[in-house]
């Protein structure tokens, strides 16, 4: 997930409060589990389920976008709600991960919240990958307002409690978990960021796993979308191999890039740290959506490139 700067933050913020209004109507009036919203390309949006909600203008491309409360004891951090899980598809089943635009999730507190919030105990997570903190802002409305963040991605997201528990200062002691998600030697997992992710099969070791994307600017490859690096580390956050391990990284495409890649105008490429190389792909149907998959050798970076030739190199 990137890290958004907090000039845009108080601006979305501004802009979210003269919209809305920071009313409680909306978020407190969805009780329901889920909420599923017809969604029209250009229209502005405020969809909320319980206490959590989505605000967004513009919107980028006409189809669904579904809001799950999803039970809070299932997840690692102590949520102090259940969590929102969030799903956008477009008209065409596609998901549809985010865009540059005005896009915040907001909570609607209560007093408990609101208490930790002035204190400092309360913190805004997006999933995006991995559980990851999101530089929150709060807002009036109702009776104890609202935390908002410029996610700009449409992320599962939620509110932690961060106050320390009798018995944690014995715990700083031991060795501090690295960022991502914990896994056991044997177990395998599917790990994805945005369009992109990892499928392993019989992890080689305990470890932890991480997803993040790349801003595609930082290569002289012409990404078609933002690559994503994975990483296996111990707890040291020492590199581990994935030597015995069945890899597979995939990336989601629309029909215009799957016809790019068998026109020959598409590549998978990978990197483990010693530069960019091309892999065999091929594509495969998720649930009638193409996705582009290659076998890796490991952790690193893999992404989609456009290799049409530009007309100065028919020169």
């Amino acid at each position: 997930m990137k890290t958004k700067k907090l000039l845009p933050i108080l601006v979305a913020v501004i802009l979210f409060s003269l919209a809305v209004g920071f009313s409680a109507v909306g978020a407190a009036d969805s009780a329901a589990k889920s909420v599923e919203k017809a969604i029209v390309a250009g229209k502005t949006y405020d969809v909320a389920a319980g206490s959590c909600g989505l605000y967004f203008v513009n919107a980028p491309k006409d189809g669904k976008l579904k809001i799950t409360r999803e039970d809070r004891a299932t997840f690692p951090l102590k949520f102090m709600k259940n969590v929102c899980g969030v799903e956008y598809t477009d008209a065409n089943g596609q998901l549809v991960s985010g865009f540059d635009g005005i896009l915040v999730s907001y909570f609607v507190l209560d007093k408990v919240q609101y208490d930790k919030w002035n204190a400092g105990d309360l913190a805004f997570y997006v999933h995006d990958g991995s559980w990851k903190t999101c530089n929150a802002a709060w807002v009036p409305g109702g009776t104890y307002g609202r935390l908002t963040c410029w996610t700009g991605t449409f992320d599962s997201f939620g509110i932690v409690d961060t106050s320390e528990k009798p018995g944690d200062e014995e715990s700083k002691k031991k060795v501090k978990e690295p960022s991502g998600e914990k896994v056991a030697a044997g177990q395998s997992l599917d790990l994805y960021a945005g369009i992109c992710g990892v499928y392993v099969a019989g992890l080689p070791a305990s470890g932890y796993v991480d997803m993040e994307r790349i801003d595609h600017q930082d290569y002289s490859l012409k990404f078609v979308k933002d690559p994503c690096e994975f990483t296996f580390v111990d707890a040291n956050e020492k590199e581990l191999a994935m030597k015995g391990a069945l890899m597979i990284g995939y990336v989601n495409l629309s029909r215009a890039q799957e016809a790019a890649f068998k026109a020959g105008d598409l590549g998978f490429f990978a990197n483990y740290g010693g530069g960019w190389s091309e892999l065999n792909a091929m594509v495969v149907q998720d649930s009638g959506k193409p996705r582009l998959c290659a076998t890796m050798n490991g952790p690193g970076m893999f992404g989609i490139v456009d290799l049409a030739e530009k007309p100065a190199e028919d020169e």
